[in-house]
């Protein structure tokens, strides 16, 4: 009869030994004390769990420090455009004040006006008109003289011969304010608006 079923009880046996070693035929790793005796280190599971949960907390709150960054650098460059595109609009299409024309024989200091500053140049000027206009609470006067700028001296000689300078000449436009501004042409149509229909 044990000979009948000596196979049987060898694979009992075989089972009893391999249960009491504490082995799992579908374990890769040993476990518990056994991880010690292999690897010479033992692992502490706890320690693992808690480092995974610091590592997910840190880029949790990594992600959320970039997240308002982000926002922040967007409202900050959101509202610097706003007041850059408000200014430019500003200074370029700033309402301009008019300016109605009140009288066509007015008097204009012509010489202090046109009068060259640099001792380079003389001006040689001639008068062509004299306005004066109603700008808001202010008279303004345009003077519009053509002015002839003469070189001093007309003409430069060296050891390479000499050289002519010819006359330059311009029409140009002054405007004298009872503010006590002048301003020339383009400064002056930048603040204020034209109306050549007399009062």
């Amino acid at each position: 009869m044990f000979y009948k079923h000596w196979k049987k009880i060898v694979l009992a046996l075989t089972g009893i030994f391999w249960a009491s070693c504490g082995g799992d035929s579908n374990s890769t790793e040993p476990s518990g004390d056994c991880a010690s005796c292999v690897y010479g280190v033992e692992v502490p599971h706890e320690s693992s769990s808690s480092l995974v949960e610091t590592s997910s907390s840190f880029a949790e709150s990594s992600s959320s420090f970039v997240e308002s960054s982000s926002s922040s650098i967007e409202e900050l460059s959101s509202s610097s455009s706003e007041a850059l595109s408000y200014s430019s609009f500003s200074a370029v299409y700033a309402p301009q004040t008019p300016c109605n024309l009140t009288d066509t024989a007015a008097t204009c200091d012509f010489d202090s006006l046109f009068s060259s500053k640099s001792s380079e140049y003389t001006n040689k000027i001639y008068a062509i008109s004299c306005k004066q206009y109603k700008c808001d609470s202010k008279t303004c006067t345009e003077a519009t003289a053509q002015v002839d700028s003469e070189h001093n001296p007309p003409s430069v000689c060296d050891e390479n011969g000499c050289v002519d300078y010819s006359l330059l000449s311009s029409t140009q436009k002054k405007y004298t304010c009872s503010d006590g501004n002048t301003y020339d042409q383009i400064e002056f149509n930048t603040r204020y608006r034209i109306n050549e229909d007399k009062n």
